[in-house]
């Protein structure tokens, strides 16, 4: 079974031993990462085109990609590879890709597994010299991928929380931090988090490390949302349970309201300064 990896880079690996005169040809890991990131609803030639040789000439180009194709097929030593109709799509039979089993786990919640397949940026660190239109598909996927891997972080952030399992949420939290370092978001739960384990001078500390990253950018302090995280952490501090867990995932999953805002709303560097977060801690 071929496998495409496009997290972290770009390579096939046949049975998880890397093909390298296969990932050596970017212009047919190009296309592999295109139709794999379609998914099921495929890509059609023209787009293929008029990403991969935009300076060509609508023939030449076509006659371009049926050769790709062609050797794709050569060099895979297997003919359905690809579909070989309109649009195109990969044989999940013969091929699958990181990147479809990420989206799949993604839309089924299932974010252990999908935290597992990021293994960094998609297609970080592979482009092709002079087909800028390629370049710039890749950053249109990129983004959206890496907002989905934050999520995921969050996700397996909150669930420990409500098991209770700080020490996991904790983890997850930083992750998520190590990958976001401007987000208010992470550092407001991992903050939680360290708090909640009962790691105050931890929470303090990270406050004051979020401070001195972000002091350059911020320039606005949004009072309302201050004070949303006041209620946040008070609420946090005082519920009647012993470990406050369910509150905890409850205000950070957004399901409860505070001063005309969802508890849980993300807050961007450069809204609400490590310091103020910190002034709450207190």
């Amino acid at each position: 079974m071929l496998r495409l990896h496009t997290f972290g880079g770009c390579f096939v690996a046949r049975d998880g031993v890397r093909l390298e005169p296969l990932s050596g040809q970017r212009k047919s890991l190009a296309l592999l990462a295109m139709i794999a990131s379609s998914g099921d609803r495929g890509i059609s030639r023209e787009t293929v085109v008029a990403y991969l040789w935009p300076n060509s000439d609508e023939t030449r180009a076509r006659t371009s990609l049926k050769q790709l194709v062609h050797s794709l097929r050569r060099q895979s030593e297997n003919a359905t590879l690809l579909s070989s109709s309109q649009p195109l799509r990969l044989n999940r039979d013969v091929i699958t890709s990181d990147v479809e089993d990420f989206r799949d786990a993604v839309r089924r919640a299932d974010y252990g597994p999908a935290a597992a397949l990021y293994a960094g940026p998609f297609l970080d660190g592979f482009y092709l010299r002079g087909v800028d239109e390629f370049e710039r598909w890749a950053a249109s996927e990129r983004a959206p991928l890496a907002r989905d891997f934050a999520r995921a972080l969050e996700g397996l952030a909150v669930a420990a929380a409500e098991r209770g399992e700080f020490d996991g949420s904790i983890e997850w939290w930083r992750r998520l931090a190590s990958v976001e370092p401007l987000s208010g978001r992470a550092a407001t739960g991992l903050m939680l988090a360290l708090d909640a384990a009962g790691e105050r001078a931890a929470a303090l500390h990270h406050a004051r490390e979020f401070q001195k990253l972000v002091h350059e950018v911020v320039t606005v302090s949004d009072e309302e949302i201050v004070d949303a995280m006041r209620l946040l952490f008070e609420r946090a501090k005082t519920v009647a349970e012993p470990s406050g867990a369910s509150a905890f995932a409850a205000l950070l999953a957004g399901k409860v309201d505070a001063a005309g805002l969802r508890v849980g709303v993300t807050i961007s560097g450069g809204n609400v300064t490590a310091e103020r977060f910190a002034e709450l801690l207190e």
